[in-house]
């Protein structure tokens, strides 16, 4: 009996043995040192940076898309140019997530990192706006289209908000946001920059929403493309109306000059006045670029006496020789963060006037500027001067 129990023993610990041995010596995946920060993400690739690499052959960094069960491996990416390409692919406006991955026993870690990838993929080439790496410029009423890639069938039911740099401005409901021909097309809405008192111009951001997400409108730096590099991109906004905000009024006394020895008065008015048409090697009259650009004989200057309610037009100078003319001035500095001004970079009206029953002479005058282009008129406020003597 003494023998047989004996036998059986050791029967035991050569089974528990060979138990042992066939036991993977793998460690636990809530164990495994590792550490990756998403740096970018794309609507269909994803840029990271991994630090902490595991030690165990068996565990490694996958990910996978939330709520499947299939772990792609890390580590087999293949980078094409800038853009990463990953062994599983990445599909627009997804939620994935990287955890530490068993490959032998398929556990998958606790910890996990989450990414969701964009709905679509913004190229930094509208169709139809001026633009620079770091501002679109834009004005109340225009209409943007921005070039789109990979876009996504889920980004519908699009709407879209412009947040002012300004933290005490208010937020802007965008207008017609859509998706339509692989671009996004929004519409700056009019009148949301104040004419009193005036501002030429606002700088916001802007931040669309898909369903329960929001992104906003970053674009890949074009001339960093090999480092992928997001810049926020900055609207800025300007303001449609120009304004007449000041005037200086000069008596000039009889001199032999032009009409001969009358005296004349000039009328400096100073403001936000549309931009002069120039055509040059840069600027053909059918390219259609430049905003507020006016052609000269396309604005009108109209005084009225308003003790007698007579009014009358001052005309553009086409002759050196003219007694009565206006001219605009000033072609403004650049004076906005961005390095630019598209819409009001003339700030000055010089206007000269004789002297007379019928123009200019002591009393109260109110003066407006109208500027067309197309089929759209754009007037100034009504400012009212006096003159003197």
């Amino acid at each position: 009996m003494k023998n047989k129990f004996l036998l059986l023993l050791m029967l035991i610990l050569v089974f528990s043995c060979s138990k042992d041995d066939e036991r993977p010596l793998t460690e636990d995946v809530n164990n495994a040192s590792w550490d990756i920060t998403v740096t970018n993400v794309s609507a269909t690739s994803v840029f990271y940076e991994t630090s902490n690499t595991i030690s165990n052959f068996d565990i490694v960094i996958g990910y996978r898309r939330v709520g499947d069960e299939k772990v792609y491996e890390l580590g087999m990416e293949e980078v094409k140019g800038s853009e990463l390409l990953m062994e599983g692919g990445l599909e627009p406006l997804t939620n994935y997530e990287f955890m530490a991955y068993n490959k032998k026993t398929q556990d998958v870690s606790n910890r996990k990192v989450t990414f969701s990838t964009m709905p679509f993929d913004i190229f930094y080439n509208e169709h139809n706006t001026n633009y620079s790496d770091e501002f679109i410029a834009s004005h109340e009423g225009f209409e943007h289209a921005i070039k789109l890639g990979n876009v996504s069938s889920k980004a519908v039911m699009i709407t879209a908000k412009l947040f002012p740099e300004e933290p005490a401005g208010a937020s802007v409901e965008l207008e017609n946001v859509r998706v339509e021909n692989d671009s996004l097309y929004f519409s700056i809405p009019k009148n949301i920059i104040p004419d009193d008192p005036y501002e030429t111009y606002r700088t916001y951001s802007m931040e669309y929403t898909i369903g329960d997400r929001s992104f906003e409108l970053d674009i890949p730096d074009q001339n960093n493309i090999n480092d992928y590099k997001i810049k926020k991109n900055i609207l800025v906004v300007y303001n449609t109306k120009p304004q007449i905000l000041s005037a200086t009024i000069t008596k000039f006394e009889a001199v032999d000059y032009a009409c001969g020895n009358i005296p004349s008065y000039n009328i400096a008015l100073s403001g936000a006045f549309m931009n002069v048409y120039q055509k040059g090697p840069f600027l053909d009259e059918d390219d259609g670029v430049g905003y507020g650009f006016i052609e000269k004989n396309k604005v009108r200057v109209f005084v009225t006496n308003k003790e007698t309610g007579d009014f009358f037009f001052v005309e553009p100078l086409t002759d050196i020789q003219k007694c009565s003319f206006f001219i605009r001035v000033g072609d403004k500095p650049y004076e906005n963060p961005f390095g630019l001004n598209v819409y009001h970079r003339m700030d000055g009206i010089g206007i000269r006037g004789l002297e007379s029953e019928y123009e200019f002479h002591p009393g109260e005058y109110s003066i407006r500027v109208v500027f067309e282009k197309g089929d759209e008129f754009y007037e100034t406020n009504e400012y009212s001067f006096t003159i003197t003597e």
